[in-house]
């Protein structure tokens, strides 16, 4: 987090090849989801991991003392500190919203680091030698008011730490709420994040109370809160390595393909393509069974199935225009399984499906003589039907007469 000031002793060499092996590992790792075929939510994780690989390369400049030798570095780290919060939540949120794009209202999570980056901008122009007289004087300077821009070094860190606790938490809620249904009961990458989420918020806990108590706590006790949220992130990245499937198995947030077809298919209105986009990529019913059978245990079916029957009650499939992408979005369980889910497990068309919700909701309109005053366009409509003339042929697909011949027979 680049915040301690005095340098660890020379003889612990190990210590140095350790920051420099974890900052490398993590740079990698980020570097190597960046560029890899996986889940947006893990190209921002990966994006998460370049920014602390950097800080705890810049951490162990100052630490070491070896800052005055790369002087341009300093301070470069500490904008950078802004963006770990908005990063993991936007890792959280793209896990638990398939087809998930930045807007602009995400890019305004990144004001803080726009803003600390203009601050320290005057500094940035320095000389190296005007820099290193700078690093000389925060390491003879008290902590509690050195200047960091226009706020203290102090003032900088707590709000730096506040605000990724801020982030933690949110993140943790979204994670318990949206995610419940996305992976089975005892899932190791559900419980990997949970994990992952309390041990992060935990540090920086531990960070903030250090710093908005610095004259109570032992000196130098700041740095255990910042050696712990490093490690955080390095034991993330190790999981990672361990268990690269993760990244590949947990492609919830969108279906990573640069066809521009399946991106329509998926999020447009075009039922046909879709699937026809599905027959393509899964033409072969065994690969796609081993493929997603691991996460279809009975609980997780029986998720699946409750999260439908509450949509069914709630009588939302009326709304016009629901697509699979849309109704995987609504009940929180990921576009491909909820795919699988309709063709392998039910073994109906999501498309037949709910057509034939809505045409027995228009039976039940007739049959209670709710539809007396409605025309037969009315009743289209409010069944979800945009043409009247699907709703002719599908009604009479399904119930063996025209909805005029229905309502004739009903009123004899």
């Amino acid at each position: 987090m680049q915040t301690g000031v005095g340098p660890i002793p020379k003889s612990s060499a190990m210590y140095f090849w350790l920051y420099t092996f974890f900052s490398g590992l993590m740079l990698f790792l980020g570097l190597s989801l960046l560029i890899r075929k996986v889940a947006i939510a893990f190209k921002i994780l990966g994006a998460n991991f370049l920014v602390m690989g950097y800080l705890l390369f810049t951490t162990y400049l100052v630490y070491g003392g070896l800052m005055t030798q790369y002087p341009h570095c300093f301070k470069t780290g500490s904008p950078l500190m802004y963006l770990v919060g908005p990063l993991y939540y936007y890792f959280i949120l793209a896990l638990s919203r398939p087809g998930f794009k930045m807007s602009g209202v995400h890019l305004l999570h990144l004001l803080p680091f726009v803003l600390h980056t203009v601050e320290l901008g005057p500094f940035f122009i320095l000389s190296a030698e005007e820099k290193v007289e700078a690093f000389y004087d925060l390491r003879n300077s008290e902590l509690l008011s050195y200047p960091w821009g226009i706020l203290s070094f102090r003032s900088h860190t707590l709000l730096k730490s506040g605000l990724t606790l801020l982030y933690m938490a949110a993140g943790f809620f979204l994670l318990r709420k949206s995610l419940t249904w996305r992976f089975p009961e005892k899932n190791m990458v559900l419980l990997w994040l949970q994990l992952d989420i309390v041990l992060k918020a935990l540090t920086l806990g531990i960070v903030f109370f250090s710093y908005l108590f610095l004259e109570v706590f032992p000196k130098q006790f700041y740095r255990v809160g910042d050696m712990l949220f490093f490690s955080d992130f390095i034991l993330c990245a190790i999981f990672l390595l361990l268990y690269p499937e993760i990244s590949k198995e947990t492609h919830i947030a969108e279906r990573n393909t640069d066809d521009s077809a399946q991106q329509e298919a998926v999020h447009g209105d075009d039922e046909a393509l879709l699937e026809d986009v599905l027959d393509e990529e899964e033409a072969n019913p065994k690969e796609v069974a081993n493929r997603y059978t691991r996460h279809f245990t009975p609980e997780y079916l029986n998720g699946i199935e409750k999260a439908l029957a509450q949509w069914v009650l709630e009588e939302k499939y009326l709304v016009m225009d629901t697509t699979l992408a849309r109704l995987a979005n609504i009940i929180q369980i990921p576009y491909p399984h909820l795919s699988y889910y309709f063709n392998y497990v039910s073994k109906h068309k999501y498309k037949d499906w709910h057509n034939q919700l809505k045409i027995d909701y228009a039976c039940r309109l007739m049959q209670e003589g709710k539809s007396k005053n409605l025309t037969i366009d009315a009743i289209a409509m409010t069944c979800g039907f945009a043409s009247k003339a699907t709703f002719y042929r599908l009604f009479k697909q399904r119930i063996g007469q025209t909805p005029s011949e229905y309502l004739e027979e009903l009123s004899k």
